[in-house]
């Protein structure tokens, strides 16, 4: 089906030049001051990220110039965005945006906290599996086989993404999903046709990385860190997810990356609503819901500031426009498909479809078999975020640092919840009745999990628990 055979050199230079865009993406953002600098661990998973959701990027545009998406094409392109970067580094040039923040990674070692290494090993064994797994297994699901993993096949034979697929064949939606999947499933099977998932679980990885370095930093205790990256992954149809190349995964660690962003925004971190901007633009080339998120954090960053909070219509532009260029000009225009057929065109007020809609998130929510004892923690973070506040003032929890994110976090999860349930209101009864959300909602609330997972681990009365795990901190880990 593909041009290139399954061969470990293919698999090594396609990682090549995974490493390449990655590191290139990484210097370039950086010194644009779009990101800012992190450490070693988060540098190494934001790098991951940033090479699979360069993939797209060059493979549409590509396709719009004409240029066949090939081996040599990709390495081409990825060693000039590597180049890019270095010069850039070099010149000295800075953006114009807010100052890199000052990183403080204080607190216990990892080395040092037992409790926090098993967890990380317990983290890295959850990789290893989706690695084995997706090794093993052909792509298998539904969306996949009939949609973008069938795309990204083409895509390596022919050597673009609007392909005979969209010419010879009764394509469907997933077909014209945004590009993040099909193409990085098609980078695969053009470079080692044997594992087109692969990138599953580098992005399960390079989340898990960026993730703990995050809550590292914001608490100085590694064992906050790594149960949060080790439960996050954990709820069963998440967990999941790790063996199969769909939409969610990826969904998830951009969206929840633009949710992180923008409560260090709201904190009043240095650059926190240039990097939501950003990994909300990523996500909306992975679902076209996520521009729903991206609405959320601007409105929530708006109404936090006040007179000044116009800016934070900047997280949502970027998102926005890409959602237009990709179903307006692409889907629609150069593909010929509508994909406003699957909602209904009329704006109205059904109270009963409402409660229909919540009844179905719940039941998704409260599902055991498909989140296990996440539901809980949803009450449990606004009572440990009340205690907080309450015992603050008794000096209860006057030792342990307070990193101030619980309400900051359950307010954006809120606001993104309320913005998120009219996507499934708006659909075509007929097309999309609403018993689908037992299948499409209970993926999309992936995106809630790392969110109402570090709310809980990280508010004081839970961080004074886990401290008591941690090592030592008479020490800074640099």
């Amino acid at each position: 089906m593909v041009n290139a055979p399954a061969s470990p050199l293919g698999l090594l230079v396609g990682l090549m030049v995974l490493a390449l865009l990655g590191d290139g993406s990484a210097r370039l953002l950086r010194h644009l001051r779009v990101l800012a600098p992190a450490p070693l661990s988060e540098e190494i998973g934001r790098r991951v990220l940033l090479a699979l959701a360069a993939v797209p990027w060059l493979c549409v545009a590509m396709d719009l110039s004409g240029i066949a998406i090939t081996r040599l094409s990709l390495g081409i392109a990825a060693s000039g965005v590597a180049l890019a970067g270095f010069a850039l580094a070099r010149s000295g040039f800075r953006g114009t945006g807010a100052p890199p923040r000052t990183e403080d990674a204080g607190g216990a070692s990892l080395l040092r906290s037992p409790a926090a290494i098993v967890l990380a090993l317990a983290t890295a064994s959850l990789i290893v599996f989706s690695l084995i797994h997706t090794s093993f297994y052909p792509p298998r699901t539904y969306d996949g086989l009939v949609g973008y993993d069938l795309v990204g096949k083409i895509l390596a034979y022919e050597g673009k993404f609007r392909s005979s697929v969209f010419t010879r064949l009764a394509f469907n939606a997933q077909c014209v999903y945004p590009p993040f999947t099909a193409t990085n499933e098609g980078f695969w099977y053009l470079f080692h046709p044997a594992l087109p998932q692969l990138w599953v679980p580098l992005v399960a990885g390079g989340f898990a990385l960026v993730v703990g370095s995050r809550v590292r930093r914001w608490t100085g205790s590694p064992t906050a860190a790594w149960l949060t990256t080790f439960l996050m992954l954990t709820p069963p149809e998440l967990a999941f997810h790790l063996t199969v190349g769909q939409t969610d995964l990826a969904s998830m660690a951009y969206v929840a990356l633009a949710m992180f962003a923008t409560v260090e925004a709201l904190r009043g971190t240095a650059g926190g609503l240039a990097e939501a901007a950003f990994y909300a633009l990523l996500a909306a080339t992975v679902r076209n819901e996520n521009v729903l998120f991206a609405l959320a954090l601007a409105i929530v960053l708006w109404v936090a500031r006040g007179r000044r909070g116009w800016r934070a219509i900047g997280i949502f532009a970027p998102a926005a426009v890409f959602f237009a260029f990709w179903n307006l000009l692409v889907v629609r225009g150069l593909i010929g498909y509508d994909p406003g057929r699957h909602f209904r065109r009329t704006l109205d007020f059904d109270p009963g479809r409402m409660l229909e809609v919540l009844r179905f998130a719940a039941k998704n929510i409260a599902n055991p078999g498909a989140f296990g004892e996440v539901v809980y923690a949803i009450p449990l973070a606004a009572a440990l975020w009340a205690l907080a506040r309450w015992g603050r003032r008794r000096g209860w929890f006057a030792g342990t640092p307070d990193p101030r994110l619980t309400g900051p976090l359950l307010i954006v999860l809120g606001a993104s919840m309320v913005l998120y349930l009219p996507f499934f209101y708006q659909w075509d009864p007929q097309l999309n009745p609403l018993w689908t959300m037992d299948h499409t909602f209970k993926r999309g609330f992936f995106r809630f999990v790392p969110g109402l997972v570090v709310a809980l681990l990280v508010s004081p009365p839970a961080l004074s628990v886990l401290r008591r795990c941690d090592g030592p901190s008479g020490g800074r880990d640099g």
